[in-house]
């Protein structure tokens, strides 16, 4: 049966975004390193977040 998935004809679309457009997304996986694995939840976005939120909507590209 995986064989027959393999042979059919397929069609992939590959995107890229890069990380000037992209901020909040990976800050947010940045911040996500040092955290211990499980459901988090906030009330308000943590300082980084909401700075790279706020930098994303005056049209602030990405620091390096």
């Amino acid at each position: 049966m995986n064989h027959q998935r393999a042979a059919r004809d397929w069609h992939v679309n590959v995107m890229f975004t890069p990380r000037t457009v992209n901020m909040v997304p990976d800050s947010t996986a940045i911040l996500g390193r040092n955290v211990h694995l499980g459901l988090r939840i906030y009330d308000v976005p943590p300082k980084i977040i909401e700075m790279e939120i706020l930098q994303n909507s005056v049209g602030v590209k990405y620091r390096s």
